[in-house]
């Protein structure tokens, strides 16, 4: 499958978006429109670098890249949300659990019930863009939640989690 402008509108920067957003969201952190769109560029451009590097020396690269991501995902929410690392780690790790839970909950589902093999999915463009959407699925709907109910898991500014702060 061919990286192009549009697929890469279309899949890595609404992924990382949703990311973006749910990690910090569910996590009772708001931020400025500018600061997700620093957040989001300078996470993409490392999730491209990333990708690219690690591709050309390691086969399987999704476990390291995951934690690669996570931590590069943790010193921009340090960096310009301007937020301690506990809740900077806390907010990576909320978002990439729901996008890795929702992925592996999803891939089961389809290849039980419909017997995909991964060289069919990645040889058909509408295949892996049906594929692709429903695993951000469930950071949809935590996005949804969060934007028009106000969902939050934690509560960051709440005493309870200021471990070590009087």
């Amino acid at each position: 499958m061919q990286i192009s402008i549009m697929k890469s509108l279309f899949f890595i920067y609404v992924k990382d978006l949703l990311l973006v957003y749910v990690g910090l969201g569910i996590n009772s952190i708001k931020l400025s429109k500018m600061n997700y769109f620093k957040i989001l560029l300078y996470f993409t451009a490392g999730e491209i670098i990333v990708t690219i590097l690690l591709g050309k020396y390691i086969t399987n690269i999704h476990v390291l890249k995951s934690y690669i991501l996570c931590l590069l995902l943790i010193l921009l929410y340090k960096r310009f949300a301007n937020i301690d690392w506990l809740s900077a780690v806390i907010s990576s790790l909320s978002g990439y659990v729901i996008y890795l839970l929702g992925g592996f909950i999803n891939l089961q589902i389809l290849s039980y019930f419909f017997s995909l093999k991964t060289d069919v999915i990645l040889k058909s463009d509408y295949i892996y863009s049906i594929i692709f959407y429903l695993f951000n699925f469930p950071l949809l709907i935590s996005a949804w939640l969060i934007y028009r109910f106000n969902f939050i898991l934690f509560d960051l500014d709440d005493e309870e989690f200021k471990f070590g702060h009087k």
